[in-house]
């Protein structure tokens, strides 16, 4: 009878134990912001039927977080987009991917939204090294834009690691 409840006892443990969060296997979020600042440039245009234009851009920046610990601080980001854009030269809105690499040569990949009133929305989920298993997205507003192609932009989002 005792070796009986003693089994009884060690599966109880056991399943107490498996039920019990464990940090290694939590999901992480952590909110996160900073910086993108380089230079933008329309690698073609075309005409569409309707009169507006699709403008093809390459965007390169370099990267800085709040906190300096951040996996993204003083990244390098290359993005292609597309963006479309009305006869009046208004933004009708546009979409692209981007790279990223760290300083560490760790890769991570992310797809981008622009809305008509110019609001960059991101996400990624794929990547290298440190960037395993990490999720990403947030959104970008453009500070300032300058005619020569540079530009600064302010990023928040939120990242969790699986």
């Amino acid at each position: 009878m005792k070796m009986h409840r003693l089994i009884t006892l060690a599966a109880g443990v056991f399943l107490v134990l498996l039920l019990l969060p464990r940090p290694g296997l939590a999901q992480q979020r952590v909110a996160t912001g900073g910086y993108v600042s380089g230079t933008q440039k329309v690698m073609s245009e075309i005409a569409l039927p309707d009169g507006g234009v699709l403008r093809r851009i390459f965007l390169s920046v370099g990267v800085t977080a709040d906190d300096p610990a951040s996996p993204w601080h003083l990244g390098s980001q290359d993005c292609m987009a597309s963006y479309v854009f009305a006869g009046d030269d208004s933004l009708v809105g546009g979409r692209g991917v981007c790279d990223f690499v760290s300083p560490e040569g760790d890769l991570w990949w992310l797809t981008i939204n622009v809305s008509r009133e110019g609001l960059v929305s991101w996400t990624g989920g794929e990547g290298t090294g440190k960037f395993a298993g990490v999720e990403h997205s947030g959104t970008t507003v453009v500070q300032a834009e300058w005619a020569d192609g540079k530009v600064v932009g302010r990023w928040e989002g939120t990242m969790t690691r699986r």
